[in-house]
């Protein structure tokens, strides 16, 4: 998702930020319950996109959205 439609309605210190291995993604997490609800392109600009964990939305059952399965191991 563009990363210009993300909304978070909560206080900007609730929210951590990290980043490993290349640091290409801003991993965001509650600094409260340590649940991961999105991750976003570190590198600010044009096209940055964020990743929504959807298993955070209320309404979504994961079961019913198509997956793209791949090797994460192989990158």
């Amino acid at each position: 998702m563009p990363h210009e439609h993300l909304r978070v309605t909560t206080w900007a210190n609730d929210i951590g930020r990290y980043l490993f291995g290349k640091q290409t993604i801003a991993h965001r997490f509650c600094r409260t319950c340590r649940i991961y609800p999105f991750g976003e392109d570190a590198v600010e600009g044009p096209g940055r996109k964020v990743y929504i964990n959807i298993r955070c939305l209320d309404g979504v059952d994961p079961a019913s959205v198509a997956m793209i399965e791949y090797d994460g191991r192989s990158f």
